[in-house]
């Protein structure tokens, strides 16, 4: 199958491909539980996962730095994010109007528009621990890929109860790994490794900035051993085992189905 923009998202490429958000969405990732009845569930398009504030707003941020020229398709593709009456109507609502804010922060510093220096919204695919991948790269560089990623907070810390210690955003979202299968399947479709660049763009009221590198050591640790998952998610996606629930994300609330009482000692609370 050729991936192009139209399709790229389409039932039968997320059958075909495995992306990084797919594996995450079925093994999880260090901070955050997976859940295979879930992720089979969004495959078959039994369940369509709810696009959150957060997300979209990355989603308007991410289109006019990289494709602004697609302005006008983005307001159609998200009608939900603009006003449709009165003296505000085509205008970003209030939700979303830091957006513009965080555009313009951006723009405003020469180093960080580098970064966005290359081809924009680039479809690529590769084979990796016997899977078939595709990735969409937001900028590749003639020396760099960039990744930009939205955030509450840059310098926020995050906990690592497993490791007794506080981690930043890059490694609580998992962005490692996303660095990782971007940079082998760039190497494997131009034929040399570039180093990944995050441009990271805060939600708070006053924009914080920066360009953060993923270095090589940290990308070829975070993909020891990841063989063994992809084997599982191909297992999943092949109907060779039956998708367990997690029964904590909002897929297994939704279609949770009660036969008896618990008691109130089951009662697990699950800690971000």
């Amino acid at each position: 199958m050729k991936l192009n923009a139209e399709n790229y998202f389409s039932p039968k490429a997320m059958h075909e491909y495995l992306s990084v958000s797919q594996f995450k969405a079925f093994v999880g990732s260090p901070f955050k539980e997976g859940c295979p009845a879930s992720a089979m569930a969004e495959l078959k398009g039994e369940y369509v996962k709810p696009k959150s504030d957060a997300l979209l707003l990355g989603s308007y941020v991410d289109c006019m730095l990289t494709e602004p020229e697609k302005y006008e398709s983005f307001v159609s593709d998200h009608p939900e994010m603009f006003s449709s009456r009165g003296a505000t109507k085509g205008e970003l609502k209030s939700t979303f109007q830091r957006g513009i804010q965080m555009v313009e922060r951006v723009k405003r510093d020469e180093f960080a528009m580098k970064t966005l220096n290359g081809k924009k919204q680039v479809i690529m695919t590769g084979d990796l621990y016997g899977a078939k991948w595709k990735i969409k790269l937001d900028v590749l560089g003639d020396k760099f890929i960039t990744d930009l990623k939205t955030c509450e907070s840059i310098t926020k810390s995050y906990y690592d109860k497993t490791n007794s210690r506080w981690v930043s955003f890059v490694e609580y979202y998992d962005y490692v790994l996303q660095a990782g299968i971007y940079q082998k399947i760039v190497e494997q479709n131009i034929g040399k490794k570039l180093p990944f660049f995050l441009l990271a763009v805060s939600k708070e009221p006053t924009t914080d900035i920066e360009v953060i590198q993923i270095d090589n050591q940290s990308i070829e640790e975070r993909l020891e051993g990841i063989e063994n998952y992809v084997s599982l998610v191909r297992a999943y996606k092949n109907g060779e085992i039956e998708p367990s629930r997690c029964e904590h994300c909002d897929y297994c609330k939704e279609t949770k189905i009660l036969s008896k009482p618990i008691n109130y000692l089951e009662l697990g609370g699950v800690f971000d």
